[in-house]
């Protein structure tokens, strides 16, 4: 029996020696940082969830402002109990669009988002993983949040300038 577990340790001790991984770490944050596309990208949706908003805002103020005035003319007692009625099946509907509208502008939001952040993610993610085919990477990790996938990084294996690199070519 033992003739078997030292061969057999000694078979697990050459194996882990034969064959190390190579990690390396790219801050995204960073590398974004130094894109001009990326700032243009976030300039373009920051004014479109402006537009949104202030879209939203004004069909909000409206809704206020009938909602007023019906209760101005309820008090007085200038609508029959059918009309009362009828405009607060119209303040639903209004309100109903407003909701409405609250969701599809979310989903107009990402989408939007999408559209102009994804390529730029795209190109960064095919920069990485040139890199770290060409180099020998095993893993590469991000490191650019404040409790990151990486603690400690040796600059060594910092791939940061050479994805700034694959991605001019």
């Amino acid at each position: 029996m033992k003739p078997y577990l030292i061969s057999f340790f000694l078979l697990f001790f050459w194996f882990s020696q034969g064959y190390t991984q190579k990690f390396g770490y790219v801050d995204s944050a960073a590398l974004l940082e130094d894109i001009e596309e990326w700032k243009q990208a976030q300039s373009k949706l920051e004014t479109f969830q402006l537009q949104m908003q202030k879209k939203g805002q004004g069909m909000v103020q409206s809704f206020q402002q009938n909602v007023a005035i019906f209760q101005e003319k309820q008090q007085a007692g200038d609508l029959s109990p059918r009309q009362v009625e009828a405009e607060r099946e119209k303040l639903m509907e209004d309100q109903k669009k407003i909701e409405d509208f609250e969701k599809d502008m979310q989903a107009q939001i990402v989408k939007k988002q999408s559209d102009l952040i994804g390529p730029i993610l795209d190109r960064i993610n095919a920069a990485i993983e040139k890199v770290a085919i060409d180099q020998g990477y095993d893993y590469v990790l991000d490191g650019s949040s404040l409790m990151g996938l990486v603690l400690y990084g040796d600059p060594a294996f910092d791939l940061q300038a050479a994805v700034k690199a694959a991605m001019q070519n």
